[in-house]
């Protein structure tokens, strides 16, 4: 009877660990996911904006309205920066996990989730100030 309830209690751990386990890799994927989403959105952004610039800079009367679009580049560039410096943490949250630093581990965990909130930040910023110049270029 004792040998029955002790393996009915090992499964129920076991099916416990298993679900804690599962959950934990669908964090991780969710947060990779969303790094990824960080640096196609900054990039994709600043690759537009260097080939709206390329086109503009051909015609002699928006070549000057060139130089407003450094702003919204600056803003694109830092996003892919903080979306590089969150993939980056990702290694150090994970060694303090492995390490049994579990405060450290939080802590960095926490700092990574403010740089993609930076990141997505910068983006929107970023397309805010490519607007006014892109309003800029067509009341001119």
């Amino acid at each position: 009877m004792a040998l029955a309830k002790q393996r009915g209690d090992l499964a129920e751990y076991s099916a416990k660990a298993d679900a804690q386990l599962e959950l934990f890799k669908s964090v991780i994927q969710s947060g990779e996911s969303a790094r990824k989403s960080f640096f196609l959105l900054n990039g994709g952004a600043a690759v537009a904006v260097l080939a709206l610039i390329g086109h503009l800079s051909t015609s002699a009367i928006t070549a000057p309205r060139v130089n407003k679009f450094a702003l919204p580049l600056l803003f694109f560039a830092c996003g892919l920066l903080f979306a590089a410096m969150a993939s980056g943490g990702t290694y150090l949250v994970q060694k303090a996990y492995a390490d049994s630093r579990k405060r450290r581990a939080d802590v960095l965990n926490m700092v990574g989730i403010c740089v993609c909130f930076g990141s997505l930040v910068a983006f929107c910023v970023g397309c805010y100030f490519a607007y006014v110049a892109i309003q800029g270029i067509a009341a001119s």
